[in-house]
């Protein structure tokens, strides 16, 4: 008896695992979730995954008329720009005026040269993007409690699904899965991922700085 291989969203979650444990157990990733962030942190965390989707979704939405892989995953439904420029206009900060930390502005160094070398790693770095939707509820429940938000303000982009998240992400993992990767361009994928959740837990990091210097 041998055992099944792996579909790519398997080996995606078991291959980043480690990182993506670390990434939610981050002391920014905490802080944010416990609702103990200031609105002004939080909002200049905003302004980083601002500063990521807008580089990150103008290169997909490039690049998937090149590339089928892309077209049969990236849905302009997951595009998350424009949320987050309302999301960032309610706390009063202007989208286009942010300014990236080392650690965002090297994220957005690797989303270009994926871009040109190996498209592939960039639907990677999607996937970690479009699974953290999935803690959705959660994290609107305590910037809602935190910030007092308004209904619908200030947290557009956090639950941009409602109740039809399960079935978002099913759907996102059938078309992952449905593509038929092979075992290279899935480590590619694989490599894309984990890039991502690094430089997540690296923003983290110089986010953190201010309030601790």
């Amino acid at each position: 008896m041998t055992n099944a291989t792996p579909t790519v969203m398997e080996r995606l979650k078991a291959e980043t695992q480690d990182l993506h444990d670390a990434a939610e157990g981050h002391a920014f990733q905490r802080a944010m979730f416990s609702g103990r962030l200031s609105r002004e942190q939080y909002a200049r965390n905003l302004e980083q995954l601002f500063l990521v989707h807008r580089d990150l979704e103008a290169r997909m939405r490039s690049l998937r008329n090149e590339h089928p892989a892309l077209a049969a995953v990236v849905k302009d439904e997951q595009f998350q720009e424009a949320r987050i420029r309302e999301d960032l206009a309610y706390y009063g900060a202007a989208p286009d005026a942010a300014r990236p930390t080392p650690a965002t502005k090297r994220l957005l160094g690797q989303i270009e040269t994926a871009a040109r070398e190996r498209p592939l790693a960039l639907l990677g770095h999607w996937y970690v993007l479009e699974g953290s939707k999935n803690g959705a509820s959660f994290l609107a429940k305590a910037l809602r409690k935190a910030y007092d938000l308004p209904e619908g303000k200030g947290d557009r982009h956090i639950d941009p699904y409602g109740p039809e998240l399960r079935a978002k992400w099913q759907s996102f993992k059938d078309d992952m899965n449905g593509v038929g990767f092979s075992d290279d361009e899935a480590d590619t994928l694989v490599e894309g991922a984990r890039e991502m959740f690094e430089a997540i837990a690296r923003i983290g990091d110089d986010l953190l700085e201010p309030a601790t210097a």
